[in-house]
């Protein structure tokens, strides 16, 4: 029989000093979220505390004058979902960049502001799940515009060889 208690889960701050562990009890969400706003940390990541348990995971970053983008992944089949402001998702408007893998537009509603972001962090902490009074829209069910992206066979822009 599967349990259905809540995974155990950590978070970890990547900042300028690189990655800081933090039990997920007892954290303030606002509080992460305001070193995001005000550059001190790069992204927020929530996960097992077990380096074997993949799932679930969920990352935050933030994108000065449009918002927090928020995915989540809950098991290993899912596409990875989004929350978003309204609905649905409108036409690609606002740059975003991947990971320096590739540069993309993507809707706006999927940057949304600090209340569901910390609503939705705070749940998935306690849960492990997404938050149902928010709208999610799944990674491959919204319209992107791709402006560039690495191409596997490039070698000059991969990493030399040790």
């Amino acid at each position: 029989m599967a349990s259905s208690a809540a995974p155990t889960l950590e978070i970890s701050v990547l900042a300028r000093g690189g990655f800081e562990e933090l039990p997920a009890d007892g954290v303030q969400a606002h509080q992460l979220l305001s070193r995001l706003e005000a550059g001190e940390a790069f992204e927020i990541s929530v996960h097992s505390v077990d380096e074997l348990v993949q799932y679930p995971i969920m990352h935050i970053d933030w994108h000065r004058d449009v918002g927090f983008v928020v995915m989540v992944f809950e098991t290993p089949e899912s596409d990875g979902f989004y929350p978003i402001t309204g609905t649905k998702t409108g036409n690609p408007q606002v740059q975003i960049e991947l990971g320096g893998q590739a540069l993309e537009r993507w809707p706006r509603e999927l940057f949304v502001p600090r209340e569901t972001a910390a609503a939705v962090f705070e749940t998935f902490i306690r849960t492990g799940r997404q938050d149902s009074s928010v709208t999610w829209v799944a990674n491959d069910a919204f319209a992107r515009e791709i402006l560039w992206e690495t191409d596997p066979s490039d070698t000059s822009r991969r990493p030399p060889r040790l």
